[in-house]
C-alpha cells in the first residue's frame, strides 16, 4: 500500500497535515533512492576489488609473512639487548659497590669492574650480587695492592736544641720557617713544644 493523498483524506487528516507528511514521506524515498544507487555502485565494483585481493594473495602473500617476521625478530632483537644493557649496567653498579665494601681504591673500580666477568654474576631480587662474601674474598685476595688501609700517623716533634739561648727564641725561629714552607703539622708540633716550656 503506497501512502497517497487520497489514502491521508480517507484517514481524515487536514490539508496542510497532509501536505507536511507527504513532503517528509517524499524526501524519506529520495535518500533510500540515493542510498540504493549507492549501493549498487559499490556491488558493481566488488568483483574488481576481490580480483585485486586474490592476485595480491597469490603474489605477495608470503612476502607481507616474510615482511612481519623479520620486524618481529628485529623487534625482539632490539628489546634484548635494552634488557641485557639494563641487566648489565646493574650488575657492574653492584660489582662497584662491591669493591667499595672491599675497600679497594676508588680510582680502580672502573677498571677493575671493565676486566669482570659479568656473566658469571647473579644478582638477587633486590639487586644485590649472590654469593657476595666468595666474590669479596676473591676480590680481595686478587686486588690485594689496591685494597686501602687506613692508618693515622702521629707527627714526629722534634727535640728542642740544647744551647745556652733561651729555647723559646729558638722554636720561635723554627715556627716562623715551618709557617714560610706552609708546615702546619710541624707548626703544631712546635707550637705544643711552646706551650710544654712555659708549663715548666
Amino acid at each position: 500500500m503506497s501512502l497517497t493523498r487520497k489514502f491521508l483524506k480517507a484517514l481524515g487528516l487536514e490539508e496542510d497535515k497532509i501536505e507536511e507528511i507527504i513532503t517528509a514521506h517524499g524526501d524519506t524515498v529520495t535518500a533510500l533512492k540515493e542510498q540504493i544507487e549507492q549501493y549498487k555502485a559499490d556491488a558493481e565494483q566488488l568483483p574488481a576489488i576481490k580480483a585485486e585481493l586474490d592476485k595480491a594473495k597469490e603474489g605477495n602473500g608470503d612476502s607481507y609473512k616474510l615482511k612481519y617476521e623479520a620486524l618481529k625478530e628485529s623487534h625482539d632483537k632490539y628489546v634484548a639487548d635494552i634488557t641485557s644493557k639494563e641487566t648489565n649496567s646493574r650488575k657492574q653498579a653492584a660489582y662497584k659497590a662491591l669493591l667499595a665494601e672491599c675497600k679497594i681504591s676508588d680510582k680502580r673500580h672502573d677498571a677493575i669492574a671493565k676486566l669482570a666477568d659479568l656473566s658469571t654474576i647473579e644478582l638477587d631480587e633486590k639487586g644485590n650480587i649472590k654469593d657476595a662474601d666468595k666474590i669479596k674474598t676473591a676480590l680481595t685476595t686478587e686486588w690485594a695492592e689496591f685494597v686501602e688501609t687506613t692508618s693515622t700517623k702521629t707527627p714526629t716533634v722534634p727535640t728542642p736544641p740544647k744551647s745556652d739561648t733561651n729555647p723559646l727564641d729558638a722554636l720561635k725561629a723554627k715556627y716562623e720557617e715551618a709557617e714560610k714552607r706552609k708546615d702546619v703539622v710541624g707548626m703544631q708540633a712546635i707550637q705544643a713544644q711552646i706551650r710544654q716550656i712555659k708549663k715548666e
